[in-house]
């Protein structure tokens, strides 16, 4: 009986160190820049003035929504949505 379980872990364990290999040949071709962002509550007229202040102090750089969530710690979503709210008064503008 337990020569069995051990014939079992060292098949099992034969099987993750080829799938772990493959991992390995396959993670030199992927970006692995993962980061956690903490995302705070915030409503939207807040998100606009944070996100307005951003974009003056990175004047003449091209800024996308989601990373300018991830710098300030801001919603996906609240971060469009004060985005829009912004080009629709134009103090800020879209790049075409």
């Amino acid at each position: 009986m337990l020569g069995e379980k051990i014939d079992i872990l060292s098949s099992q364990i034969s099987e993750l160190k080829v799938a772990f290999e493959e991992v390995a040949k396959i993670k030199e071709f992927l970006p692995l820049n993962i980061w956690v962002v903490e995302v705070r509550e915030t409503t939207v007229e807040e998100a606009k003035r944070e996100v307005l202040e951003y974009c003056n102090k990175h004047k003449g750089e091209i800024l996308y929504p989601d990373d300018v969530a991830d710098e300030l710690g801001l919603d996906l979503k609240t971060t469009v949505e004060a985005t829009e709210g912004l080009m629709k008064s134009r103090e800020i503008a879209e790049v075409k």
